[in-house]
C-alpha cells in the first residue's frame, strides 16, 4: 500500500508543478479531428507516476503480494529522475528555450537528460522485476 501511496504523492507533485512552468520540450498529442495540443514532460511524469500507482495498488489489493519497500523505493527514485531529466531536455538543445531562459547545464542536469529514456526502461523492468520477487516470495512463503 506504501509504494502506491508514494508514487500518487509524487504525480501529485508534478501535476501541481506542471500547472506553473511551461511546456520545454514539449510532446505534441494530435488529434483525428486535426487539432493538436501540447503537454508538458511534467505531465506526462505525473501520468506515469499514477500509472505506477495503480499497478501497485493492484498487486497488493487484488493479488495480495507484499511488495518490498526498498524495491519501491529504488524504482520511485529512478523514475523521479527520469521525469526530471525529461523535463530538461531544452538543455541540450532537444527542446525550444523559453523565452528569457538561458542554457545553464550542470554534469548531473546533463547526465540525466542524456539517458532519461534509459532511466524510463531500466524502470519499467525494475517494477516487472520487483512484481515477480513478491509473487514468487508469495509462492514460496509457507501458508499454515
Amino acid at each position: 500500500m506504501l509504494p502506491s501511496l508514494l508514487f500518487v504523492i509524487a504525480g501529485g507533485a508534478f501535476a501541481i508543478y506542471s500547472l506553473f512552468t511551461r511546456p520545454s520540450a514539449a510532446p505534441v498529442i494530435d488529434l483525428p479531428n486535426g487539432t493538436s495540443f501540447t503537454v508538458g514532460w511534467l505531465s506526462v511524469g505525473a501520468l506515469i507516476c499514477f500509472l505506477y500507482a495503480i499497478l501497485y495498488f493492484t498487486g497488493v489489493r487484488l493479488l495480495q503480494l507484499e511488495v518490498p519497500i526498498y524495491l519501491a523505493l529504488a524504482h520511485l527514485l529512478i523514475t523521479v529522475l527520469a521525469v526530471l531529466g525529461l523535463n530538461n531536455q531544452h538543455y541540450l538543445g532537444l527542446g525550444y528555450l523559453p523565452f528569457g531562459v538561458a542554457p545553464a547545464p550542470n554534469s548531473s542536469l546533463t547526465f540525466l537528460t542524456r539517458h532519461a529514456y534509459t532511466l524510463l526502461a531500466i524502470g519499467s523492468f525494475l517494477f516487472v522485476a520487483t512484481m515477480l520477487y513478491a509473487w514468487l516470495a508469495k509462492l514460496i512463503r509457507p501458508t499454515g
